[in-house]
């Protein structure tokens, strides 16, 4: 029961990093794509 209490937190950044990495991929590609159209 304690390890999982402790190893929750670090799975739960790991997830987040991920999640936030790949919103920002998508906003990355959609604004080059956008400027890219623009020019």
């Amino acid at each position: 029961m304690r390890k999982v209490f402790i190893f929750t937190p670090f799975l739960y950044i790991y997830f987040v990093k991920k999640i936030t990495l790949s919103i920002a991929t998508v906003l990355c590609y959609s604004y080059i794509r956008c400027n890219y159209q623009k020019m």
